[in-house]
């Protein structure tokens, strides 16, 4: 199981000046989460467009840089369907505690609260990391923090 400590010891790491997408083509591994607002994720079953799984925590600093490119992002292709995004926290204190932080951080997109299990599955190593799921498939794995234009840029091929 994923710890909260190995986070911690893997974001002291130097990431390289450009984060690296690392491309994982394969089924996704299966998960079922509810989100703040009630409504439940599952995959498989997320559909055919693409759906990027952001996994963060409120005491991540790069984590919290990312939010408005999400919040972008979500507003900018999820009325389209071509993208929606779905943020799943690892904050201790569950469904209280990652509402309180969602809030608190301006979060405009789906957040659900997870435990290590869901992570692990995805083989994600520190945060941030976010994988693409496109067709019930991971797409694309993207570690370290990006901005709107970074995202934009290596998810265009997926949205197009």
């Amino acid at each position: 199981m994923l710890h909260a400590a190995a986070f911690y010891l893997l974001l002291a790491w130097p990431l390289p000046a450009a984060p690296l997408p690392i491309h994982t083509p394969g089924p996704a591994p299966a998960f079922q989460v509810r989100a703040l607002d009630g409504r439940v994720w599952t995959q498989p079953g997320l559909g055919k467009g693409c759906v990027l799984v952001d996994f963060w925590a409120s005491w991540c600093q790069p984590c919290l840089q990312e939010i408005p490119a999400l919040n972008a992002l979500q507003a900018k292709y999820g009325p389209s369907g071509r993208l929606a995004v779905l943020g799943l926290s690892l904050d201790k204190g569950g469904e209280p505690a990652v509402r309180a932080a969602a809030q608190r951080l301006g979060v405009a997109y789906a957040v659900a609260p997870v435990d290590g299990k869901v992570a692990e599955a995805y083989g994600v190593k520190g945060f941030p990391s976010a994988v693409l799921l496109r067709g019930g498939r991971v797409a694309l794995v993207l570690e370290g923090r990006r901005s709107l234009a970074g995202f934009e840029a290596e998810l265009g091929p997926y949205l197009r």
